[in-house]
């Protein structure tokens, strides 16, 4: 597993206050988050479902792919990004990352990793796609690592990273796959973004 990059100095001078996009989660809805397995992080440190920005609509997208796809093993939780940066925080708390791991049998896996967009980010959803299967501990230092580089880069995919991670996985950005945004409580769009990320992922034909 490739080391991490060393670190960068951090961003001087006081963390500017963005106005977080919070979307309002449901009792319902955080049942219905948690009825996927969710990954038990030894890594990364996970954060509570209400924390949830604009993920939301990932999170809901995946469980409606998980119906269109039983076959597959789907799994996802929320972490906090490192700290050190103005990227990382949002309103004085700490920045949030969904991750979301998707298995067909005898396959590698698939990782989709969604990064809160509040404040003046413009950041696409990326997909890992492993190219062998390998453990859990091997993944979940990937998706560290590829969050860490975001967080050194100042809220950028670090192309360096990638490069690193090249031997075990390959790296492709799905900008504005789930827009508008704040239509993730819409059952409607929920179908078409299931049906446009299945595609996207190559997974579409098995349905």
């Amino acid at each position: 597993m490739p080391a991490g990059k060393g670190s960068k100095a951090a961003d001087v001078g006081p963390a500017k206050i963005e106005k977080r996009q919070i979307i309002k989660v449901s009792a319902g809805e955080q049942v219905s988050n948690a009825s996927l397995p969710s990954l038990e992080f030894k890594l990364l440190t996970p954060a509570k479902w209400e924390s949830m920005g604009d993920q939301q609509a990932l999170a809901n997208t995946v469980r409606h792919m998980s119906e269109m796809l039983p076959e597959a093993h789907f799994a996802m939780s929320l972490c906090q990004i490192k700290g050190g940066r103005v990227f990382s925080l949002v309103n004085r708390t700490q920045r949030t990352a969904l991750v979301v791991t998707i298995t067909l049998p005898a396959l590698p896996p698939i990782v989709l990793l969604d990064v809160d967009r509040t404040g003046e980010v413009a950041l696409s959803l990326i997909v890992l796609r492993y190219k062998s299967c390998l453990s859990f501990k091997a993944l979940e230092e990937s998706v560290k690592l590829m969050l860490d580089g975001l967080v050194d880069a100042s809220g950028h995919w670090d192309n360096e990273v990638e490069h690193l991670l090249d031997k075990i996985c390959s790296c492709e950005r799905l900008p504005r796959v789930l827009t508008p945004r704040d239509k993730a409580d819409s059952q409607g769009q929920v179908t078409v973004w299931s049906m446009k990320l299945l595609d996207r992922l190559g997974l579409r034909k098995e349905v």
